[in-house]
This record gives structure tokens, sequence and C-alpha cells, in this order.
């Protein structure tokens, strides 16, 4: 997401997520959004739901690693 869309995009995935709490590609989008924020703490609890519907999707696996190194 670019930066001037950022707030629209977490308004989007929040209501999309209040809706399908277990939908995979909105919870590692907005794991995504979360690290770029610098929300690490909450981009690992959105990246771990994701990977908690889909373990094996490669991309969130690469995000959750990157927001746990960083966590550190």
């Amino acid at each position: 997401a670019k930066l001037g869309h950022i707030p629209e995009a977490v308004q989007l995935l929040d209501a999309r997520l209040r809706e399908v709490p277990k939908d995979a590609v909105a919870l590692s989008e907005r794991g995504s959004i979360a690290f770029q924020l610098g929300e690490l703490e909450s981009a690992a609890d959105f990246l771990k739901r994701s990977l908690a519907v889909r373990p094996h999707d490669r991309p969130t696996l690469y995000s959750y690693f990157q927001t746990l190194t960083s966590l550190k």
C-alpha cells in the first residue's frame, strides 16, 4: 500500500476482518501494513492469525519471520 492510502486500507481491512475474522489474505495484508507502520507486535498478531488459517503461505511466513526478527 502506498503511504497515502494506508489509512483507507486499514479501515477497509479492519471492516473486512470484523465480517470475516479468519480471512487469511486480509490478516496478512493488515499485518504487512502494521509492519510498515512500525507496529511490530500488532503485525506479529495479524500474521500469526493468518498463518493459523493458511500455515504454508510463503509470503506470510516470510513477513512473520521478518516481524519476529525485528521484535528482538
